[in-house]
This record gives structure tokens, sequence and C-alpha cells, in this order.
């Protein structure tokens, strides 16, 4: 198994998260605010929810 920093990781361009749902709304919240992501797919309720802040 290989671990990959957190720095290594934020070098890679494109960071796409693919998640929905009620049950993970905070989880998403907190991964756009650390700039995990750079690309989300998700549904229409979990983008509302997010967007709204």
């Amino acid at each position: 198994m290989s671990r990959t920093d957190l720095s290594d990781y934020r070098r890679i361009p494109c960071r796409i998260i693919a998640s929905g749902g009620p049950h993970k709304h905070a989880i998403l919240s907190a991964t756009l605010r650390a700039g995990l992501a750079t690309a989300l797919v998700t549904d229409e309720e979990s983008a509302r929810v997010l967007l709204a802040g």
C-alpha cells in the first residue's frame, strides 16, 4: 500500500469528486473548503446546499 502526501495530492491538476446525497453534504463542504477538489459532480440538492454555504 502506498500513501500519498497531501502536498503531492494538491499537485494533481485535475481532482474530481463525484458524490451526493444529504448524508454527504458536510464532507463535500469540508472537501471543497479545503481545496481538495478542482471539480465536483453531484446531485441538484447537494449543489444547492453547497452553493448556499
